[in-house]
């Protein structure tokens, strides 16, 4: 059974509604303007707004609603500002709150844990492996959780199976799922049709991969997430070169530029590895390079290990395939492993790249 954490929301601005010092109607719109900011990624905003909201929540002796606030400004400074290590302060202390006799009945407890879960995922997933399961046993064993955050949890599940290349587990957890009635949550189905396009491509079925993610499309568009969309757009165009679709390709690569360019859309991870990959495909080689190492920069400056860990592996492997010298590029990819609690699988990849093994999936050698 789950907890209805919107329902939750809208009973208590209800009742507040007929409050005559009206504090409580201020709290409810705070915390209804910082979503909806958070919703438009208008990061700046959404964090004045919740923060407006702690303030009155404290006044108002609310203390699930001090946790609420505070959970979706962690998850802002997380998610849109990049802010990592601040992030994982943040909750520790939230989570650590939490588990007191107080919070029992909270409904976004488990969001707290979750998003604890996921900061440990980014900053250094390899490291903090047994704490990511422990939190999500907890999470599944020992609270109540809002339908939302159990999708995310199956889907966190599933990206560990896919970093270990158990795609057979992932693909079953992910079908169980779209099994689902979920109209209500069009991310998570995005979610999921893009974790099953990665799971295809990684196969070589590019057909299907390409399938996938005009699934997965069509979800984003639904809830309007021009960032999403336009990644989707880079994919799709290396799939399509993949497949030979070259003016298709094209068009949706040129397209996505102009998403970045009209909404002023982060560059980030995907943005730099999915147009590395395409740039590579046409011929672009030196184009090709320079994008992997300008993400190699870009993420040499986060606190996020496990990005910079994917990185350089992409970065080392495209110089072995280009005939490049890898030596200095080695040297700051071993260096990201000091950083890490439990560098062993990401030092194995190196020693593989070091080995002449230049390809992330064993296909793409035969198909260079």
């Amino acid at each position: 059974m789950y907890v209805d954490l919107w329902q939750w929301i809208y009973d208590y601005a209800s009742r507040v509604s007929l409050q005559v010092d009206g504090k409580g109607v201020q709290l409810a719109l705070a915390v209804h303007d910082g979503l909806q900011y958070r919703q438009d990624a208008d990061a700046d905003n959404a964090l004045r707004r919740l923060e407006d909201g702690v303030k009155l929540a404290q006044e108002l002796n609310e203390p699930c609603w001090v946790m609420f606030c505070k959970h979706w400004i962690t998850d802002i400074h997380f998610y849109f500002k990049h802010n990592y290590q601040l992030a994982l302060d943040n909750i520790i202390r939230l989570a650590t709150e939490s588990r007191k006799e107080i919070y029992e009945d909270c409904p976004i407890r488990s969001a707290v844990f979750f998003l604890l879960a996921d900061i440990y995922c980014t900053i250094d997933f390899y490291g903090y492996e047994n704490k990511i399961v422990d939190l999500l046993n907890y999470i599944e064993t020992e609270i109540q959780m809002d339908e939302d955050t159990h999708l995310r949890v199956l889907h966190m599940r599933n990206r560990i199976d896919f970093e270990y290349k158990d795609y057979g587990s992932a693909e079953k957890r992910i079908n169980n799922i779209l099994k689902r009635s979920l109209e209500q949550h069009p991310y998570r189905q995005y979610s999921s049709y893009d974790l099953l396009r990665r799971i295809a491509y990684a196969r070589n079925d590019i057909s299907l991969a390409l399938k996938y993610n005009g699934i997965a499309q069509n979800y984003v568009e639904e809830v309007q997430m021009q960032l999403l969309i336009a990644e989707g757009k880079l994919w799709q165009a290396v799939c399509l070169q993949r497949i030979g679709e070259t003016q298709k390709a094209e068009e949706n690569y040129t397209t996505a530029l102009a998403k970045y360019e009209h909404y002023n859309l982060s560059k980030e991870v995907v943005f730099y590895s999915a147009s590395a990959e395409y740039m590579e495909l046409i011929g672009n080689i030196e184009q090709a390079i320079e994008l992997r190492l300008a993400l190699v920069e870009q993420v040499m400056a986060s606190a996020s290990i496990y990005n910079q860990m994917h990185a350089n592996l992409s970065y080392c492997r495209i110089l072995g395939r280009s005939g490049k010298s890898m030596d200095t590029a080695m040297i700051t990819a071993r260096s990201v492993a000091d950083n890490s609690l439990n560098p062993q699988v990401y030092l194995q990849k190196l020693d593989e790249i070091q080995a002449g093994n230049y390809w992330e999936y064993a296909w793409q050698k035969d198909n260079a």
